[in-house]
């Protein structure tokens, strides 16, 4: 069976290292050269670990024989099962779309201003903002605006991110003194309660965590519009204006689009499809991860393994499985040992919320490196 995957993303990656070694003939479409390590790209933006550590080669991942297209896919035809780059035309058998999520710009102006941590070429867009920032503080003429950062969004990517920057601003604070004293952390969400879709015992935690570390933090705020080194807040007390020259979105995902794409497929800006993860009318063509829902690194493997029994079942001549999702891990890490996780119905809170972040981090990382190797059943218990 011949396959076309675009996109080698956690959900791409993970079904090409399951399947190619099964007999089947995959193509692969993805621009970079780089497997990220999402999840990594907070502590690389607050400085707390290095570029490459969030970096793998495809060349050292992929599989033998897999046939590997290094250039963006602009268009898809459903129909045909057939998936265009600039330069070649691909039909196969079976198309999985995997090309993922990209930050969401909810706020006027906020794709023009700001920052964001969520993709590569984000990331290093902060690495260049800090560097000339170290440069002003060296010199001791830094725009105090510089020195107010706001994170946008209290999900899980916004108060890890809010933390990180609590151990950059300390470590800063010892290194230049000076104006580095001045250094601000805000946190500002538009809900109740911090990290929705966790235990309220756990968004309690992680306020006080932040509150305790100096880190101003303000719910039930919407910004309203960003300009040039300002944003304008909507909260309890009206309208507000608050000054700052290094804000951080974090305001969610959305999925990304290609250039050409039929827009009756998606609803809700997610492909529609159905319980084996097929778009709904076109059964040879699946997506996974970000296209169909907002991101969870979670969900997003549990999918690809989904996907690669049910092609593997397709190949044999047997029904497929409904897919079915598992109860998620969540875990957090604060920066360094510091963290937050559910596991099951137990809450863990700092070292050890931490361990577990950790670790899932751990397991990931080792397995997209082994995947030739017999491989353990790990299971994370209370």
């Amino acid at each position: 069976m011949q396959l076309t995957v675009v996109g080698a993303g956690y959900a791409g990656l993970r079904l090409i290292q399951q399947l190619a070694p099964q007999g089947f003939d995959i193509t692969l479409i993805e621009p970079s050269p780089h497997h990220v390590l999402r999840t990594r790209l907070g502590a690389v933006a607050s400085l707390r670990r290095p570029l490459k550590e969030s970096l793998l080669l495809y060349s050292k991942l992929l599989p033998n024989g897999v046939r590997w297209i290094q250039e963006p896919a602009v268009a898809f035809d459903p129909d045909l099962a057939q998936v265009d780059t600039d330069h070649h035309s691909v039909q196969s058998d079976r198309v999985i779309l995997a090309y993922g999520s990209t930050t969401a710009h909810l706020v006027p102006g906020s794709e023009r201003l700001g920052l964001s941590t969520y993709t590569l070429a984000e990331t290093e867009a902060v690495l260049a903002h800090w560097a000339k920032m170290q440069q002003d503080l060296e010199a001791q003429r830094c725009d105090p605006a510089l020195l107010r950062w706001v994170v946008v969004g209290g999900g899980e990517t916004g108060v890890a991110l809010a933390a990180e920057l609590v151990h950059l601003a300390r470590r800063w604070r010892n290194r230049y003194g000076g104006q580095a004293g001045a250094i601000q952390v805000y946190l500002l969400h538009q809900g109740d309660q911090l990290l929705p879709g966790w235990r309220s015992v756990q968004g309690e935690w992680a306020k006080d965590w932040l509150l305790r570390n100096r880190v101003f933090v303000q719910t039930q705020t919407r910004v309203k519009r960003v300009r040039p080194g300002q944003l304008v807040l909507e909260g309890p007390t009206g309208t507000q204006d608050l000054t700052s020259q290094t804000i951080f979105w974090a305001t969610g995902t959305t999925a990304q689009r290609l250039e050409e794409e039929a827009p009756q497929l998606r609803e809700g800006g997610y492909f529609r499809v159905n319980q084996t993860l097929q778009l709904v009318d076109y059964p040879r063509i699946y997506a996974l991860g970000g296209l169909i829902e907002a991101h969870s690194s979670t969900r997003t493997l549990q999918q690809a393994d989904h996907v690669a029994q049910v092609l593997v079942a397709e190949r044999d001549g047997r029904t497929p499985a409904p897919f079915v999702a598992q109860p998620d891990t969540p875990a957090l890490s604060l920066g360094a040992f510091d963290g937050l996780a559910m596991l099951g119905d137990q809450d863990l809170f700092g070292t050890a919320g931490w361990t577990v972040a950790q670790a899932a981090d751990s397991l990931y990382f080792n397995t997209v490196q082994t995947w030739n190797l017999p491989r353990l059943n790990v299971e994370l218990r209370p």
